[in-house]
């Protein structure tokens, strides 16, 4: 009897790897993690960091200025 294949998950992520930041966000490593720290988007599992997209999304919008 065989194993069923794995399907990948196709939908959008909820955590990103700190590795992958620079893609996700347009900064560096350092710099996102401070920041998810600040917005309380960050995550560790034994030896990996994760950042929580929606939390850090929203704490980066708002350093947004509007003009008026």
């Amino acid at each position: 009897m065989a194993t069923p294949k794995i399907t990948p998950y196709s939908g959008k992520p909820i955590y990103i790897r700190l590795k992958d930041s620079d893609k996700a966000f347009g900064i560096n490593q350092d710099t996102a993690k401070k920041l998810a720290v600040k917005a309380g988007a960050l995550l560790k599992i034994s030896n990996m960091v994760l950042i929580n997209i929606e939390k850090m999304q929203r704490y980066m919008d708002s350093f947004q200025i509007f003009e008026l």
